[in-house]
């Protein structure tokens, strides 16, 4: 079973017990996650950390973007950000996430950077597709 927006915990406190498989990667079957863009996810509990990998990054590109939350989009050396969510409400990223991705392939950007959610609750959904999107290209501490 792949995770979604009602979690493995969500499904076992309702029927009872586990029938189901939490795998955190999909089968690659999944052609409408993927970019024909070099894509990067990177997630780091902490927050300093975060920006500092990601502006380590962003000095490997050209020409790079960054998905970017509110609270930290004013904190990476790059001219190109876009915010699209508050790091805590993962319903909004959910909701901007793969639309803002699909409008930045097809860009000058020669990469995309996202900046990660927490892999907890819904975010464990989120975080399943992200690294599918980004094939696999991922940071996390």
């Amino acid at each position: 079973m792949r995770p979604g927006s009602i979690t493995l915990e969500q499904l076992i406190s309702t029927v009872g017990h586990s029938v189901f498989h939490n795998s955190l990667l999909p089968s690659h079957d999944l052609k409408h996650y993927t970019l024909n863009k070099k894509c990067v996810l990177v997630y780091y509990e902490n927050n300093e950390k975060l920006i500092n990998k990601i502006n380590d990054i962003i000095k490997e590109y050209t020409n790079p973007v960054i998905i970017s939350s509110f609270e930290n989009k004013d904190k990476y050396n790059c001219n190109n950000i876009v915010s699209i969510s508050s790091k805590t409400d993962l319903q909004e990223f959910s909701k901007n996430i793969f639309t803002t991705l699909h409008n930045l392939e097809n860009t000058s950007y020669d990469a995309i950077i996202i900046e990660g959610i927490k892999p907890s609750g819904l975010g464990v959904a989120i975080f399943n597709r992200l690294i599918y999107t980004c094939n696999d290209t991922f940071l996390e501490m």
